[in-house]
């Protein structure tokens, strides 16, 4: 699981730091870049590198395999919207937070990648507002692509939890 040194993020908010103690097989205590000292539960913090991903996706856990179901995207003026809150996806309830994370960005990978085979030039992501940390990944994802822009999505539209990527 997770050893002392490794730098580590929560799922659910913006803190990250370094583990520096581990209490149980479960819990940890984690350093903040302020000195702070915050306990935290293996199933609330991901390794901080865990969300580079490659350009190939391959997902050894069994109830993942679901992935290869894409789910047909709804057409709006021309671009995909492919929904990437987690009750929208083919993935069980009960997941840990911090595989439903990566989950989403394999997905919003993929959907990139099937996007441009198919000669798609725009998709909208709908990734919702919550803490942020899903639209942070997603655009570390997104600057790491070839040939993409990607700015907030029509607000009108969309409201302010969608981000438009245009393929070129």
């Amino acid at each position: 699981m997770f050893k002392v040194g490794q730098e580590v993020r929560a799922i659910d908010s913006h803190l990250e730091g370094v583990i520096i103690e581990v209490k149980d097989i479960n819990l940890f205590v984690l350093k903040d870049e302020h000195g702070f000292e915050h306990d935290v539960f293996a199933n609330e913090i991901i390794l901080n590198q865990s969300l580079e991903i490659p350009n190939t996706i391959h997902i050894k856990d069994e109830k993942l395999k679901k992935e290869t179901n894409f789910i047909a995207p709804s057409v709006i003026k021309g671009a995909w919207l492919i929904d990437l809150h987690a009750h929208e996806l083919p993935i069980s309830d009960d997941y840990p937070k911090n595989k439903i994370l990566l989950y989403q960005l394999e997905y919003a990978k993929n959907s990139l990648d099937k996007a441009r085979r198919s000669g798609r030039k725009r998709l909208i992501l709908v990734h919702g507002v919550g803490e942020g940390i899903l639209r942070a990944e997603l655009y570390k994802l997104l600057k790491a692509q070839p040939r993409v822009n990607f700015f907030d999505a029509n607000y009108k539209e969309f409201g302010i939890g969608a981000t438009e990527v245009e393929l070129y």
